[in-house]
């Protein structure tokens, strides 16, 4: 629905640094009213007060309000904006965030060969091209889900587990030590408001 009102552009990436997210401002309310759905209910870090601002907790610690678009974090799921398919354009939009200045690389001015989606993905059995994914830590005591792996959404509109292995070459991608080592080794530096304590 974004892309089709904004001339075929995807949602931005979130503003906040090391954020691979989108800015939840982008879309929320008018696409999508629930902001709980980038909470992945079994990731160890989900909680009662995940993505809420600390003014929203009376004295007793209560929570008294919904979520917040600015505490979107990709503390659960990873988004880049961009059409990444290997381990390659990964490390490539990765290294491009730090050293473009952040309009140049929300605005879509990054030149990367960007894969063509052909009828021949279909029948060669390759998923498609990822569009928001489990994030993929370091820690492997950090996954939110066993055996090892993590749901891809898929720009097509499908979800997919893919398992994870530190040896997956690109044809798991997002699922690969590469995805770990870049999206999945930072963490975004959130607003003080968006921690209950």
């Amino acid at each position: 629905m974004y892309a089709n009102e904004w001339n075929g552009r995807f949602p931005p990436l979130n503003p906040v640094p090391h954020n691979w997210m989108l800015d939840g401002w982008a879309v929320y309310p008018e696409y999508l009213t629930d902001l709980s759905v980038f909470i992945c209910p079994d990731s160890p870090f989900a909680d009662d007060y995940t993505f809420r601002l600390r003014d929203d907790f009376d004295h007793r610690g209560a929570i008294i309000g919904s979520y917040h678009p600015d505490c979107l974090s990709s503390l659960f799921y990873n988004y880049t904006g961009y059409f990444i398919e290997s381990n390659e354009m990964a490390a490539a939009v990765f290294n491009a965030y730090y050293e473009m200045p952040y309009e140049a690389f929300v605005n879509h001015d990054l030149q990367l060969d960007v894969p063509v989606w052909t009828d021949s993905h279909l029948t060669s059995g390759h998923p498609g091209i990822p569009v928001l994914w489990d994030r993929v830590p370091l820690d492997e005591h950090e996954f939110a889900h066993r055996p090892l792996g993590g749901n891809v959404l898929y720009v097509d509109g499908h979800v997919e587990f893919v398992p994870y292995s530190y040896y997956n070459d690109s044809s798991f991608f997002p699922m690969t030590r590469i995805s770990a080592e870049t999206f999945g080794s930072v963490l975004p530096r959130l607003s003080r408001d968006c921690y209950a304590f």
